[in-house]
């Protein structure tokens, strides 16, 4: 098999990370986070990577909104995943002293009690908070977790990325199609795995109400959980006041929501998003808006339903 060739912007990407790198690691968390608000303002002024789809978002998200807010929450979304980008490597390199107070769970109970069931478990999550860190904490305290991750595109970013995230014990399974039976036996063998599902589903997806507009959305998660009859979990992993993490789960009466309705993969995907627009709606400057969500257009008929 031949090698993939290396382009000189991969070598520029990956060396530029390695340098980053050097300079964050020996920070304090407060000193990278400093670091964060000055680099991220600056970002969002006079690199604004995706601005427009960030501000198109959010007035479509909140119609009712004026343009300074919207600006300002623009900016301290910048800023957040500064911070959160800032972390990828750092926080994963640091001692478990230190790792458990900078990231806190408020409800390991939750995921306890569903193991003891011996159906594995399902967590879901969005691009909320810092989704990277969040299954670090189990894999920390001992617990068999995996997670589904996109092969990046650049092979030397991606072995040093996938390495970090898999240094203290998380399974990673490539996002492809060979990967769903072993995904399906990580669960089905009472493990964990988590999944991150807020991205726009293209033609394939499932549409469901997401900010009162139709969204192409994963059917993944309903799919897992109603037919490998597993737990499924809600899970967020936000920035507090002070600057750390806290890690809140909520599970879903999965059975109680099937029984109650005549497409039950559709209204469990919709239970789900519900519970996380709430979330997004007390923390927006946290949520990830530079994705394109609604990029993919309905069908007529879901716009006859809405007249």
């Amino acid at each position: 098999m031949l090698k993939q060739k290396i382009s000189a912007q991969f070598w520029i990407e990956y060396l530029s990370l390695r340098l980053l790198e050097q300079v964050l690691m020996p920070l304090t968390i407060r000193s990278r986070q400093t670091l964060a608000e000055f680099i991220g303002t600056i970002a969002y002024y006079f690199f604004p990577y995706r601005k427009k789809v960030v501000l198109n978002n959010l007035k479509r998200a909140f119609p009712e909104s004026t343009r300074t807010w919207r600006n300002q929450i623009a900016r301290r979304a910048y800023v957040h995943f500064t911070k959160v980008y800032f972390d990828l490597i750092p926080a994963f390199h640091l001692p478990n002293s230190s790792f458990f107070r900078y990231v806190r769970n408020e409800d390991p109970s939750v995921l306890d009690a569903v193991l003891e069931q011996k159906k594995g478990a399902l967590i879901v999550l969005f691009h909320l908070g810092n989704w990277e860190v969040f299954a670090d904490w189990y894999a920390r305290k001992g617990y068999s977790i995996g997670a589904i991750a996109k092969k990046l595109k650049n092979p030397l970013t991606h072995d040093l990325i996938f390495t970090t995230r898999t240094m203290n014990g998380v399974r990673l399974f490539p996002k492809t199609k060979r990967q769903s039976l072993k995904m399906w036996k990580f669960v089905k063998d009472g493990n964990t795995l988590f999944m991150v599902t807020d991205q726009d589903a293209g033609k394939n997806g499932i549409f469901v109400r997401f900010f009162d507009q139709w969204s192409s959305t994963f059917r993944g998660p309903a799919l897992f959980a109603s037919k490998l009859k597993c737990p499924l979990i809600l899970g967020t992993c936000l920035m507090d006041a002070g600057g750390k993490y806290v890690i809140r789960l909520k599970e879903l009466q999965v059975n109680e929501i099937i029984r109650q309705s005549d497409d039950p993969i559709h209204h469990l995907t919709q239970t789900i998003t519900d519970y996380f627009q709430e979330e997004i709606c007390r923390h927006p400057e946290q949520y990830y808006w530079f994705h394109r969500r609604w990029k993919t257009k309905p069908p007529k008929g879901l716009f006859e339903k809405d007249a």
